[in-house]
C-alpha cells in the first residue's frame, strides 16, 4: 500500500505538477519580460520588421491601405507561421518546457551545483590562497563595478555559447542532437527553442564553469554582494540585445546590421545565413549575440542590406527525420549511436 501511495505521489507531485509548472511558465513567460518570447520582445520585432519592409520594398510613396496589405503578405503569416515545421515548434516549446522541469532540474541539482554557489565556492578558495580582501562598499567604488560584472558576465557566458555552438556542429556525434534546431524548414521565434536536452545539458555544464569563475573572481575582488545591474528583470546587456529585434533570428525576415556592425554584434541576417542549406553558408554565424567571436575564430558571414535567397532544413532525405515529436527527441539518439557503432567497427577492423 505505501509503495501504491508513493508511487502515486511520485506521478502527480514530481511528474505532472513540475511538468504543468513548466508548461505554465511558457505561458507566464509571454507576459513577463524576462524571456526573450515575452510580448514585449515579440512586439518590438514586429516594429523592426515593419521598418525592414519599409527599407527593402520602398514603399514610402504607397498609400497606408496598401502598405498594410503588403506588409502582411511579407510577414508570410499563414505560410510561415501555419507550416507544419512551425507548428511543430509551438508544441516542442511546451514539452521541452515540461522536460525541463522534470528531468533536467533535478538532475541539474544532484549533479550541479548552481553557478552563483560555486561562485562562492571559489571565492573561499581565492581567500584561502590569497587571503582575505578588505570588500570595498558601493558607495567608494561607484556603480561601475556593477556594470562591469554585467558586461564580463554577459561576454563570458556569449563566449562559452559560441564554443558549445561550434562543438556541436564539429563532433559527428553531438550534430546529430544539434541537427533538430537547424531541421526547422521555416523559421519562427520558438525555433530558437528547439534545442535537444543533450545539448541543454552541455551548454549548462559550460554555464557553471564561466558563469561560477566570473562570479568567484568578483566575489573575491568586491564581495558577494556584487551584482549585474537588471532591466525588467533581465542582465542590462542581454536586454538590450534582445531588444534589438532578436526574435528575428529566427525568421524569413532580413535585417541587416551592414557590413561594420556585423563585426560586432549578431544580425538577424546572420542567423538566418547560419540556418542556410548553401555549402558556402556551413558553420558560419556560430554566435549569438557577439558576432566578434565569428570574426576573432574564422567563422564569421556578413550580410548586407540586400536579401539573400536561403532555404531552411537539413535536406530532405535528412529532414524527413525530424517531422515529429518523437523524431526531435529520441532519432538523435539512434543517429548518434549508429555513428559511433560504425566508429567502433572501423577502429576493430583496421
Amino acid at each position: 500500500m505505501e509503495a501504491i501511495l508513493w508511487i502515486t505521489d511520485f506521478v502527480f507531485y514530481e511528474v505532472l505538477y513540475k511538468a504543468g509548472q513548466g508548461i505554465l511558465s511558457v505561458i507566464t513567460g509571454f507576459f513577463g519580460y524576462t524571456s526573450r518570447l515575452s510580448f514585449l520582445f515579440i512586439a518590438v520585432a514586429f516594429v523592426a520588421a515593419y521598418f525592414a519592409f519599409l527599407h527593402q520594398h520602398k514603399y514610402f510613396d504607397q498609400t497606408k491601405k496598401d502598405q498594410t496589405k503588403d506588409f502582411l503578405r511579407f510577414l508570410k503569416l499563414r505560410e510561415v507561421y501555419w507550416h507544419p515545421s512551425a507548428k511543430l515548434d509551438y508544441l516542442y516549446l511546451f514539452i521541452n518546457a515540461a522536460i525541463n522541469r522534470v528531468i533536467l532540474g533535478p538532475l541539474y541539482l544532484v549533479l550541479l551545483i548552481p553557478a552563483v554557489d560555486a561562485g562562492h565556492l571559489l571565492a573561499d578558495f581565492l581567500t584561502t590562497i590569497l587571503g582575505p580582501r578588505e570588500y570595498v562598499g558601493r558607495g567608494e567604488h561607484g556603480a561601475w563595478v556593477y556594470f562591469l560584472y554585467g558586461f564580463v558576465l554577459f561576454v563570458a557566458v556569449d563566449f562559452s555559447h559560441y564554443w558549445v555552438h561550434r562543438l556541436c556542429h564539429a563532433s559527428p556525434f553531438l550534430w546529430e542532437f544539434h541537427k533538430i534546431h537547424h531541421a526547422a524548414e521555416v523559421l519562427v521565434p520558438p525555433t530558437a527553442l528547439r534545442v535537444h536536452p543533450i545539448e541543454k545539458v552541455l551548454e549548462r555544464i559550460m554555464h557553471l564553469g564561466v558563469v561560477g569563475t566570473t562570479c568567484g573572481i568578483f566575489f573575491y575582488l568586491f564581495g558577494r554582494e556584487v551584482h549585474a545591474p537588471l532591466i525588467l528583470g533581465v542582465n542590462y546587456l542581454l536586454f538590450i540585445s534582445n531588444f534589438a529585434a532578436a526574435n528575428l533570428r529566427h525568421s524569413h525576415i532580413w535585417l541587416s546590421f551592414g557590413r561594420v556592425v556585423e563585426r560586432i554584434f549578431m544580425s538577424p541576417a546572420q542567423h538566418q545565413i547560419h540556418h542556410s542549406t548553401n555549402p558556402k553558408h556551413y558553420n558560419k554565424n556560430l554566435a549569438t549575440h557577439l558576432s566578434l567571436w565569428d570574426w576573432m575564430f574564422g567563422t564569421l558571414y556578413l550580410t548586407t542590406s540586400r536579401p539573400e535567397t536561403i532555404e531552411f532544413g537539413v535536406g530532405e532525405k535528412d529532414g524527413k527525420n525530424y517531422q515529429t515529436l518523437n523524431g526531435l527527441l529520441f532519432y538523435p539518439f539512434k543517429a548518434s549511436f549508429r555513428k559511433f557503432s560504425r566508429k567502433v567497427k572501423k577502429l576493430i577492423l583496421s
